[in-house]
């Protein structure tokens, strides 16, 4: 399923990037924060809703309810964790493009990012550059490793995030306006179903032998993807 996703939005983004647009550079005011410990998404995620709200949850509020491991945070965790705290979120694959056109509509995306050394980060786009032909050329990233955003050419973002994985934020009112920036929200949401079947499946391996809990996460997860054959069976072998 991932496969035929990804290939769509690719082409989407990339037709949309020779379309007429007027915009130059455009950046959006956040609230600049500093991650404590292994804490990069959650700081990230703040400083992307920081655009369009003024009153966020401290760090430590969303991090309390949140499993951190050494590494830092799962995003399948912190998604669900602030949905239940009244955010909708998607997870989905894309060219910078992709991030452009929600710059354009006021929306900060998250993007995964992979460091110098191989650690996995995460980091808030908040501004975006293009030339005089309307190519995208810069994009500006709001670390929360460091005090200052930084401008960051297309060719050095894409080295850092070579999986092309993005995350986005918002409230359930919000969410026709993401269309409305051309942005292919029923595409991505269909990588998102994926996203969160493969994460719950991931939890559901870890007990080594079935019991309840495990059936209980694939159950979420076959809800995802309701005519996943296997794992509809493999859930049913579970069952007494």
């Amino acid at each position: 399923m991932l496969s035929i996703v990804y290939p769509v939005l690719f082409l989407f983004f990339t037709y949309l990037s020779f379309m007429p647009h007027s915009l130059i550079i455009q950046t959006l005011h956040y609230q600049p924060l500093q991650q404590v410990g292994p804490t990069c998404l959650i700081t990230a995620v703040l400083m992307g809703i920081s655009v369009r709200e003024n009153t966020l949850p401290s760090q430590q509020q969303v991090a309390r309810n949140v499993p951190i491991y050494p590494y830092g945070i799962q995003p399948y965790d912190l998604m669900v964790s602030l949905e239940s705290m009244g955010w909708k979120s998607l997870s989905f694959i894309a060219p910078p493009e992709g991030a452009s056109r929600l710059i354009e509509a006021g929306f900060a995306p998250v993007a995964l990012i992979k460091q110098v050394n191989g650690s996995k980060h995460a980091v808030t786009i908040i501004g975006i550059q293009k030339d005089q032909s309307l190519k995208l050329t810069h994009i500006q990233i709001a670390d929360p490793n460091q005090p200052q955003a930084q401008w960051l050419t297309i060719e050095a973002f894409q080295t850092m995030h070579q999986d092309q994985h993005f995350l986005i934020f918002f409230r359930e009112e919000e969410r026709s306006l993401l269309s409305s920036a051309r942005f292919p929200t029923e595409i991505a949401e269909q990588f998102d179903r994926q996203f969160r079947k493969k994460a719950l499946i991931l939890k559901a391996n870890e007990h080594q032998t079935p019991n309840l809990q495990k059936q209980s996460l694939l159950k979420q997860a076959l809800s995802y993807d309701p005519n996943d054959v296997l794992l509809r069976q493999q859930i049913l072998d579970m069952t007494p």
